[in-house]
């Protein structure tokens, strides 16, 4: 499985050079928060969070994901 990570829409550009050089899928959404992660957490292994709060409930949804970042 390819790597894939869930970003915001609005990520810079820079940002997604990183994932880009390192051959990892992005998923843009309008924002990286508990619906997004829950809708998607089969199919990303990391999200870019911005300031939504994340409930332990969602991470009990999401088991592929290993890194979140803010």
């Amino acid at each position: 499985m390819k790597k894939a990570v869930l970003i915001p829409a609005d990520f810079r550009d820079a940002g997604r050079q990183v994932f880009e050089d390192a051959n990892i899928e992005m998923i843009a959404v309008k924002n990286v928060d508990n619906e997004a992660l829950i809708k998607y957490g089969d199919q990303v292994q990391g999200a870019v969070v911005m300031l939504d709060q994340i409930s332990n409930d969602t991470y009990a949804q999401t088991p592929q994901l290993k890194v979140l970042s803010r």
